[in-house]
C-alpha cells in the first residue's frame, strides 16, 4: 500500500470519527458512545500504519475532545449593562480567568469590569486608561480588535480602519494586567508573514486538549474590514506559538480564494456586509466558533440601501443576523498537518442569535469555569453597550 493510499485510509477514518462524534450529547446510549470509541481506535491505527510505512507527514492528534456544538446546546441566560464610560464601544472584551472580570475597550481606553448578576450593572475593578501608552502601528486611525489575558499578562491587537495600501504588518501588543503600570508596553509586533489585516483582531484561549492538534495556545485572527482585499472574506484564524510568536494558519479566506461567497453578493456563509469580531473555542467540545453579524442582502450605497439601522454610503445587508459561525476543530487540524488548504475549510454550521436582534457585535469572550459564552451588543443601552449571556 502506498503512502497516499494510507493517507486516504486516514482522511476516510477521520470522517468517521467526526461523523459518529457529532451524535453524541448528554443522552447518548452506552452504544453511541462505545461506537465513537471504536472509531477514535479505527483512527489512532490508521495513523499508526501511516507512520509505521515511513510515510512523510506527521500527523497532529486528531481533536476528539467532546462533540460538535450546536445552536440547542446554547441557553440564553440574559444581560446586563456596564458602567458609563462606553458609549459607541464596549469592544475588543476578553474575560481575566484570574479575577473571573471582564477586560472591555472604549475607543483606546480599556476597563476592567466585574461581572454582575444577570439583569444588574457591572461596577469598575480597574478604571478606564490608556492601553496602549501611545504605543503604535503607525497610523492616525487605528482600532484596538481584541484583548487577552495570556500568562499573567494582558495582549491586545490594534487594525487600521481604512489601511487603502494595505501596509499595516504589526499588530500585537503586550502590557502588564494592572493598567496603573505605566512604561511597560511591549510592541507592536509581527506575528505572521500575511498583512496584518488578518491577525490584528479577536484572540482566544485553546483547551489543553486541542493544543496540540490546533498548534497553540491562543489563537488570533480578523476578519471583513474596509478594504476587502487586505483581510479575510469570512472567518479566519491562526494559532500563535508563544515562543516564536509565529502565526500558523487554520483558516483564512484571501482574496483569491472567497470560498465561502463572493464580497458583492451574499451566501449562507458571507456577504460584504459582515463583521466577525469574535472568536471562542468552549471546553469539552471539539468546536471553534466565530461570532459577529451576517448580512443576507448585499447593497453598495446610501438611503437607496433601505437599510433602516445605518443611511450612510458603505456596503449593506439588511436585514442582518447577529450569528455564530461554528467550525470542527478536526477541519482546522488538517489545515495545520498541511492536507487542506486553509480556503478550503467551510463551516459546519451557522445560527442567528434572535435575542440580538440582528445588532452590530462588538466582541465575545468566554469562561470554561462556568461555560458561559459573553457577547457584547453595539448600543444595546441607548448609546451604551449590553453584555448577553449564554449558557453551554
Amino acid at each position: 500500500m502506498t503512502c497516499t493510499d494510507r493517507w486516504t485510509a486516514v482522511r476516510d477514518q477521520m470522517a468517521v470519527v467526526q461523523t459518529k462524534a457529532a451524535t453524541l450529547n448528554t443522552k447518548s446510549t452506552k452504544a453511541q458512545i462505545d461506537a465513537v470509541k471504536a472509531a477514535i481506535a479505527g483512527e489512532m491505527t490508521a495513523q499508526s500504519a501511516f507512520e509505521t510505512a515511513g510515510c512523510v507527514v506527521k500527523l497532529p492528534p486528531v481533536p476528539t475532545a467532546g462533540t460538535l456544538l450546536q445552536s440547542a446546546g446554547l441557553v440564553y441566560d440574559g444581560s446586563f449593562t456596564v458602567p458609563s464610560g462606553f458609549a459607541y464601544g464596549g469592544t475588543a472584551i476578553s474575560l481575566n480567568p484570574i479575577r473571573s472580570s471582564l477586560f472591555i475597550v472604549s475607543g483606546q481606553l480599556a476597563a476592567e469590569i466585574t461581572i454582575p448578576a444577570i439583569g444588574d450593572r457591572a461596577t469598575f475593578l480597574q478604571p478606564l486608561a490608556n492601553l496602549a501608552e501611545g504605543a503604535t502601528v503607525g497610523a492616525s486611525d487605528e482600532r484596538i480588535g481584541g484583548t487577552l489575558v495570556v500568562d499573567g499578562e494582558l495582549w491586545f491587537t490594534k487594525y487600521v480602519y481604512y489601511d487603502g495600501n494595505g501596509e499595516q504588518t504589526l499588530s500585537h501588543f503586550r502590557r502588564p494586567l494592572d493598567l496603573s503600570v505605566t512604561g511597560q508596553v511591549k510592541g507592536p509586533f509581527r506575528v505572521g508573514p500575511l498583512g496584518a489585516g488578518f491577525y490584528s483582531g479577536y484572540m482566544a484561549p485553546v483547551p489543553a486538549a486541542l493544543q496540540a492538534a490546533l498548534g497553540g495556545p491562543v489563537l488570533t485572527g480578523n476578519c471583513c474590514l474596509n478594504i476587502i482585499s487586505r483581510t479575510s472574506f469570512g472567518p479566519a484564524a491562526f494559532a500563535i506559538d508563544l515562543a516564536q510568536w509565529n502565526a500558523v494558519p487554520l483558516v483564512y479566506y484571501p482574496g483569491d480564494h472567497p470560498s465561502l461567497g463572493p464580497w458583492n453578493g451574499v451566501s449562507p456563509f458571507f456577504g460584504g456586509s459582515d463583521r466577525i469580531t469574535g472568536l471562542v473555542i468552549p471546553e469539552g467540545f471539539a468546536s471553534v466558533l466565530f461570532i459577529g453579524r451576517h448580512g443576507t442582502t448585499f447593497c453598495y450605497g446610501g438611503p437607496e440601501c433601505n437599510d433602516p439601522t445605518d443611511p450612510y454610503q458603505g456596503v449593506h445587508g439588511y436585514p442582518y443576523e447577529s450569528s455564530i459561525w461554528a467550525y470542527a476543530a478536526s477541519d482546522l487540524a488538517n489545515v495545520r498537518a498541511g492536507t487542506v488548504a486553509p480556503w478550503d475549510v467551510q463551516p459546519y454550521t451557522r445560527w442567528a442569535l434572535p435575542e440580538l436582534n440582528g445588532s452590530v457585535v462588538n466582541g465575545a469572550a468566554y469562561d470554561p469555569a462556568t461555560q458561559r459564552i459573553y457577547v457584547v451588543q453595539h448600543k444595546g443601552d441607548g448609546d451604551n453597550p449590553r453584555i448577553h449571556v449564554w449558557r453551554i
